[in-house]
């Protein structure tokens, strides 16, 4: 029992590590749009693949709030909702949310 619970651990320690350095990418993201550096439709794929990882790591990796959190999210962005003038402040959102899970 003891090893499984240690293999649990390790797993949901490593996707916490890699969720971090996914948020990391995702700010930076957010700053390229913001500063014009990337286009609304490249940010935009570039969210919608970082937030496809994570629904997809989530719930294997034992924290299925990042799973459900990333597939609204992924949602959100096929929606009309989805506009260059609020990305920024959703993504933001997201982020924070996402970030409490580390």
């Amino acid at each position: 029992m003891g090893l499984d619970n240690d293999k649990s651990a390790a797993m949901r320690a490593a996707f916490q590590a890699d969720l971090a350095r996914r948020l990391s990418e995702i700010e930076a993201v957010i700053d390229q749009l913001q500063t014009g550096r990337a286009s609304f439709e490249e940010a935009s794929a570039a969210f919608s693949a970082q937030l496809h990882d994570i629904k997809g790591t989530g719930r294997p990796f034992g924290v299925p709030q990042a799973t459900d959190l990333a597939a609204d999210f992924e949602r959100t962005i096929k929606t009309e909702t989805w506009r260059e003038e609020n990305a920024p402040g959703l993504v933001r959102q997201l982020v924070s949310r996402l970030r409490a899970l580390c």
